[in-house]
């Protein structure tokens, strides 16, 4: 680390803690960038540091409430038109067609956005079953059972981890004439599988399901910018409200690339009034589940997305792709079972031994592994791990032991 950095961070503290704190972080600094230099099994984009003024990030910013609402009483430090913009670039993003009739925040990343979108929906529709894919994130059944949901139903997932609409509409015909809340995901965890929206609505239409008896919610977390940005995915599969559905969701700090966990919640403004509680105390109305917020994340999304621009995240998902698509050729021509789905960063193949495992980060399930291509990976990262796997698996065909 930085002896600058470490200065900076002791110079308050009292002198018998100095140089024990500045050791810690040293250690810390040094270990955890080794790490994430080395990451190829979660989707983190590491590519930009933190670009808020150290002046600003001094500062701790308190988000209460609903950012759309007026600000000119809100007494608390707050950077909450930022935010306002945020969800405005992302209303666009996601084809909202009058952003009026839409409200959102800053969330701590997309657990809580899906906790948010499924509470939303409860409170519509009481006694409600929720529905959502068995590839889905663990995430989603946690906020169902912790809401009180009390038919919790996964469905099975079919080979490429996308939700099986034969298997969705069988489970809507034995609940016929149930309230319904579904969660598609775009961009499952292990395969990056996205479900057919499309699809998924006309199966709930063929079932009779009106639309006042329904909320559907898209997890777009990790692929809600790939798909959005990718001009040969395909329209079933986009998140966007053309479709109908009731909220969007996706994190930060997976391809927008902020340095901590962060998310972006956009729904229809027809269910805010179900969770809106006062908060009088900071002269805002607070429709969220999480009360205070952190508007630093707001700013490092904000920086991220007018700094950087459309155009550079579009640049990132064509080269994200791009690569993903060498890595999984690469992986073939050596006879390695590797899976990749269309429009997705990720590639999947069997599980290799452990120091493998532990040296690039990868992420596993069952026998399965995966490597996720961010913005921050590189090419001789790649080729480093394509090479050192090639190894391992041909050694495990011929039974030599590497």
């Amino acid at each position: 680390m930085d002896p600058a950095t470490v200065s900076r961070v002791a110079e308050k503290m009292h002198p018998e803690k100095e140089r024990q704190v500045a050791k810690v972080l040293s250690a810390y600094y040094d270990h955890q960038s080794r790490i994430v230099a080395n990451t190829l099994g979660y989707p983190m984009n590491a590519m930009f540091g933190n670009w808020v003024p150290e002046e600003l990030r001094n500062i701790t910013f308190i988000h209460v409430g609903d950012p759309s609402t007026s600000t000119d009483l809100y007494t608390a430090p707050h950077v909450l038109p930022l935010e306002h913009e945020v969800l405005q670039w992302a209303m666009k993003l996601w084809d909202a067609p009058n952003s009026s009739d839409y409200w959102g925040y800053v969330t701590s990343g997309s657990s809580e956005s899906i906790m948010q979108a499924i509470y939303s929906a409860r409170e519509a529709l009481p006694g409600a079953s929720l529905f959502f894919s068995a590839a889905a994130h663990y995430a989603v059944p946690k906020a169902g059972y912790l809401l009180g949901i009390q038919d919790v139903v996964p469905i099975d997932a079919d080979e490429h981890g996308e939700l099986d609409l034969a298997a969705f509409a069988a489970s809507l015909e034995e609940r016929s004439g149930r309230r319904v809340i579904v969660v598609l995901t775009c961009g499952t965890t292990l395969q990056e599988g996205h479900d057919n929206i499309a699809g998924a609505l006309a199966v709930m239409d063929e079932a009779g399901v009106p639309d006042s008896y329904r909320y559907v919610h898209i997890d777009a977390a990790l692929s809600g910018m790939v798909v959005a940005f990718d001009e040969n995915a395909s329209p079933d599969i986009r998140p966007s409200f053309r479709h109908g559905v009731d909220s969007i969701s996706m994190s930060g700090h997976k391809l927008i690339g902020t340095c901590m966990p962060c998310g972006i919640f956009i729904a229809h403004r027809r269910y805010r009034s179900g969770t809106v509680r006062s908060a009088e105390i900071v002269s805002n109305e607070d429709p969220t589940v999480a009360c205070s917020r952190n508007g630093q994340a707001v700013l490092e999304i904000w920086v991220r997305l007018f700094g950087y621009g459309t155009e550079g995240y579009r640049a990132d998902v064509r080269r994200c792709l791009e690569l993903a698509s060498d890595v999984f050729a690469r992986l073939q021509e050596h006879d390695v079972p590797a899976t990749r789905n269309a429009s997705a960063i990720t590639v999947c193949f069997p599980k290799p031994t452990e120091s493998i495992i532990f040296e690039f980060r990868l992420a596993c399930v069952g026998s399965l592994a995966h490597v996720v291509i961010m913005p921050s990976v590189t090419k001789e990262l790649v080729e480093r791990f394509i090479n050192r796997y090639v190894v391992w698996w041909s050694s495990r065909q011929t039974g030599v032991r590497k």
